[in-house]
């Protein structure tokens, strides 16, 4: 009796906790597929082999002003990415970095702004 009485107080808990919790993978915003190039001059930038390539999309607040919410990726080496964003508008900051850690692609770029209006393959970024 006192065993049972244990297994149904755990089973309890565990129930309580995930309606105040709620189930995993439930929160946030839906997110859709993004795809795309990043371009410098109208062709294809390259990441080296030694090197790294990322993206980040920041979310637009208000009247152009950053918001707290960041989604990272990664640039291949032929200037293709992809991540997954939720419907909006964002800023979008790529970065190449060679092996020392220096760009290849000029400064830091953080004046793109880029709306995400559903999932999409062809997405052009050009780097001014």
């Amino acid at each position: 009796m006192r065993r049972y009485f244990r297994l149904s107080s755990f089973v309890a808990m565990v129930g309580l906790l995930t309606l105040l919790t709620g189930c995993p993978g439930e929160g946030g915003p839906k997110k859709v597929s993004v795809k795309g190039t990043i371009t410098k001059g109208g062709a294809a930038i390259t990441v080296p082999a030694d090197g790294i390539g990322t993206i980040i999309f920041t979310e637009v607040k208000g009247a152009d002003q950053l918001g707290d919410a960041t989604y990272p990726g990664t640039i291949d080496a032929a200037g293709a990415f992809q991540i997954n964003v939720p419907l909006g508008k964002y800023f979008v900051s790529p970065s190449v970095l060679d092996k020392d850690r220096n760009s290849t692609i000029g400064p830091p770029v953080t004046n793109i702004v880029k709306e995400v209006t559903g999932p999409t393959s062809d997405m052009k970024i050009e780097i001014p």
